[in-house]
């Protein structure tokens, strides 16, 4: 009996299950959950962009209505106040669309982004005329009203806003 123990031979455990490579099952989702996520941080990176534009702009706006406050001469408050419209504009939307626009085209083209008909009024008309007039005495209250909602609704409607 000794003999037949000898002949017995030590018992061989099978190699340690590694984690690579993996069934493609799982590198398939892992491939998807890597996409989803980056998918995630991109848009919480755009909306994030989105509003320190109009947070910065909304501050801009306040700093130059305070300006008007204290500066009886509103030809430059109106040009600066059209060139903040223009640059927050620039961002929102691609360059080859809105670039060109002057004049009426220029105060359409913010109606139909801001989903409002006021700029094509009295009080959108000063961003045209005002920065031209010589002994400008315009109230520019309501365009800096008007301003600020269209600042708002154009960071609301992500649908006009254009990819770049």
């Amino acid at each position: 009996m000794n003999s037949e123990l000898q002949q017995l031979k030590d018992i061989h455990l099978p190699h340690a299950i590694s984690l690579w490579p993996t069934a493609p099952g799982w590198i398939i989702l892992f491939a998807i959950l890597l996409g989803f996520i980056s998918y995630l941080i991109y848009s919480w990176y755009q909306r994030n962009q989105r509003k320190k534009t109009v947070k910065f702009a909304l501050a801009k706006l306040k700093k130059l209505r305070e300006l008007s406050a204290k500066n009886p001469d509103n030809i430059n408050i109106a040009a600066e106040i059209s060139t903040l419209i223009r640059r927050t504009t620039l961002y929102y939307f691609r360059r080859e669309d809105i670039a060109g626009l002057s004049g009426r085209d220029w105060l359409d083209f913010l109606n139909r982004s801001g989903n409002t008909t006021q700029f094509t009024d009295e009080t959108g008309l000063l961003l045209i005329d005002a920065p031209y007039r010589k002994n400008n005495t315009s109230d520019l209250t309501p365009l800096f009203a008007l301003t600020q909602a269209w600042l708002v609704a154009i960071s609301k409607n992500n649908s006009l806003a254009v990819e770049k």
